[in-house]
């Protein structure tokens, strides 16, 4: 997390005319969006539709079309130059394909041991009816002023970051957590969690269960589920491509 707050990103933008089935050849008009910062990261897998990557950058400067006097070269010369330029003609093949619920490599992952008990007495690898997984961050970038400047000097993080990370799971028996006012509640749990398309979000060994819920089975006819929230501070790494062999 330590790194990762201090990374810079430029980030364009492409418009291109409506005519055209993908966007392909020269824009109408470009975007460059200078020095942007991480801000907050977000995770989310459930049974209901795709797997979804949620990413926030924060900056100061934003440019269209003419570098203003403070660029080399406009946005829209650079979009075309240094690699930046992506044809879409509809034959290129992503690393991976969309992430559905059956996608998710559980048996391979890491989870709580909460989680496995809630799945059945056998706490098998197919047994544990998880319905949602999410996982997020917020960076809280903070500005630095100083005097003679009117934009910032940088960005910075505000640490300690907490990482949240709940699961949805259907329940059978129960949440089956057990709290005692004299005695100490919070256990480390380590927590990585894999699909498919080769994505490692690890969260490290030193998550704690932050609150339980229960809710549903009511006369309506729907399932009861347990929400478990787990917690740690400033670990979190993600990695792809090849990362899951």
């Amino acid at each position: 997390m330590v790194s990762a707050s201090k990374e810079r990103s430029d980030v364009y933008l492409a418009i291109f005319d409506d005519g055209l089935s993908h966007a392909t050849g020269i824009p109408r008009n470009v975007c460059m969006n200078s020095g942007l910062f991480v801000s907050s990261v977000s995770y989310n897998y459930s049974v209901d539709g795709s797997a979804t990557e949620s990413v926030t950058l924060v900056g100061n400067d934003r440019f269209w079309n003419t570098a203003h006097g403070v660029l080399h070269q406009t946005p829209a010369v650079a979009w075309g130059t240094d690699n930046i330029s992506v044809n879409v003609n509809g034959t290129d093949t992503p690393l991976s394909g969309v992430v559905r619920r059956t996608d998710i490599d559980l048996s391979s992952s890491t989870l709580p041991a909460e989680i496995k008990k809630n799945g059945g007495d056998d706490g098998g690898d197919n047994n544990f009816h998880v319905q949602s997984i999410a996982v997020s961050t917020d960076l809280g970038q903070e500005n630095i002023q100083e005097l003679g400047r009117f934009g910032p000097y940088t960005r910075y993080a505000t640490f300690p970051i907490e990482v949240t990370c709940e699961f949805e799971v259907i329940a059978t028996s129960g949440d089956l957590i057990s709290v005692s006012g004299n005695a100490p509640n919070l256990v480390d749990r380590e927590i990585i969690i894999k699909d498919n398309a080769g994505t490692v979000i690890d969260l490290g060994s030193k998550n704690k269960l932050s609150s339980v819920s229960y809710s549903g089975g009511d006369t309506g006819g729907g399932n009861a589920t347990v929400t478990y929230s787990y917690s740690n501070f400033n670990d979190l790494t993600v990695a792809g491509g090849n990362a899951h062999a």
